[in-house]
Formats: C-alpha cells, structure tokens, sequence
C-alpha cells in the first residue's frame, strides 16, 4: 500500500474533444478531464544521436489514485510540462493506485484557451 501523504504534485489530466469555435467550425482539442495529487518520479532515460544531434528522451513514473476512466489516449501536465501516457498499471490489482509510465511530449506545446478549460495545439 502507497502512503498517501507522498502525492505531492497536483496534475492536470486531459483528454480529447471537439468544440466549436467562434467562425462555427468544429474543432479538434484537449480538455481537462480531472486534476488529481500525484507522485512524479524519474524512471529511465537514454539518449539519442539522429542528424548530429542529441536528444534526451526520459521516462517517468507518475503514481495516482485509481479511477477507471484514465486511458493512453490522454495527456497529463505538470508545471509547464506535457507527458503522453504509454502504459497503465492498476497497483497490486486493488483499484486504489495507479501507475503511469510516460514521455514528456517535446514536439508541440499547448496553448490554453480560458474558454471552457481546452488546450489547443498550434
């Protein structure tokens, strides 16, 4: 059993839907799911040399309590970074934590709109 006094860090998990913006057009995002107290821990890393030039790919550990509706498709921020989700593990099979592997997302960053809490890429 995880001590819950170690979820710290307070993340926001996003998921993706449609909106419509001001021109009527319906447009593709992310929007907040659900912010939840979290456990973020540095798990691997590697470099990598493409092109001459390197690039630091690190994984992490984020630990949560459990609910069902959390899936790869969606992303979670911390700060001002942005991980993608590659795996989800139910801890000992309890439904009370879960543990997430992800990647920082390096490739776009997201602009928060204030209207009805979305992100979109740009």
């Amino acid at each position: 059993m995880i001590n819950v006094g170690r979820l710290r860090k307070r993340i926001n998990i996003y998921e993706w839907g449609e909106s419509t913006n001001e021109m009527g057009h319906t447009v593709t995002g992310l929007k907040l799911l659900k912010t939840v107290w979290a456990e973020i821990h540095p798990y691997r890393g590697k470099e990598i040399v493409e092109s001459n030039m390197k690039e630091a790919i690190g994984t992490y550990k984020i630990t949560i309590r459990y609910f069902k509706d959390l899936t790869e498709e969606m992303y979670i921020e911390y700060l001002d970074s942005q991980y993608e989700i590659e795996s989800i593990s139910d801890l000992e099979m309890a439904h009370h934590y879960m543990e997430l592997l992800c990647k920082i997302n390096k490739k776009k960053k997201p602009k928060i709109e204030d209207t009805n809490d979305r992100v979109w890429f740009y």
